[in-house]
């Protein structure tokens, strides 16, 4: 019988399970199942490393099988949620393990960089020849020297006071005509400067313009501009 070449001896198939009705056919001494008595998953193993619960429905994949689980409480002071890791709030640097809230560091914003200016100073034969004087001789190969103005207002004199910032006229730009606090450079809220004659003996003159300006009034400058001091002194400011 077909049975025998399969290793199954016929006489403990069951009477309805035969091979030639194509129907399912089961050993006569295997008991009925019932499916609906079978655990749905085996029990969860204590010792097993990724159990943390006795539950059965706690898994690997399980949130709460996690490290950080249950996540800590949001920021007492301002509700901003945090990790576990976290030191301190990213809202308010509320630091959690010490409970103080750090000082704010009061940051303002740079003031913008004016306009940088120079002044240079130097010999002008012509304006010299303008003027009359009792025994000036025009001094001959002496270089032009150049100041950098940094300074809200700057002294032109030839004995200024050590205090303030200035341009000295004594020494290699000596000028026997320049008075002691002779005028001052101001700068404006521009960025540029004006001059200001502090009522010199000899006066002060811009561009070529044979009068002298008055006396503690300021005349805007613009780059380029020259201003006549003492006997042959020009100086010209220059933006850079």
């Amino acid at each position: 019988m077909l049975g025998l070449g399969l290793g199954i001896d016929p006489d403990t198939l069951d009477d309805d399970a035969t091979l030639a009705s194509g129907r399912s056919w089961r050993p006569a001494d295997v008991p009925d199942i019932d499916f609906d008595d079978l655990p749905t998953r085996p029990p969860a193993d204590p010792r097993a490393p990724w159990a943390t619960s006795t539950d059965p429905s706690v898994g690997s994949w399980d949130l709460r099988s996690k490290p950080g689980w249950p996540p800590p409480e949001p920021c007492r002071h301002c509700g901003t949620r945090r990790l576990v890791t976290d030191a301190y709030c990213l809202g308010c640097r509320y630091e959690f393990t010490t409970g103080r809230r750090p000082a704010v560091p009061v940051v303002r914003q740079l003031p913008a960089a004016g306009p940088a200016w120079s002044a240079v100073i130097e010999v002008d034969p012509v304006h010299f020849g303008t003027l009359i004087g009792d025994d000036l001789r025009l001094p001959a190969d002496r270089l032009p020297r150049v100041v950098a103005l940094e300074n809200p207002e700057i002294l032109i004199g030839a004995r200024p006071s050590r205090a303030e910032p200035v341009i000295s006229l004594t020494g290699p730009l000596d000028d026997p005509a320049v008075s002691g606090r002779h005028a001052g450079l101001v700068r404006q809220p521009d960025g540029s400067y004006a001059v200001v004659d502090h009522g010199s003996r000899n006066g002060t003159r811009v561009n070529r313009d044979p009068e002298p300006i008055r006396p503690g009034r300021p005349v805007p400058l613009r780059d380029g501009d020259r201003v006549f001091v003492g006997a042959w002194t020009r100086i010209t400011l220059r933006l850079r």
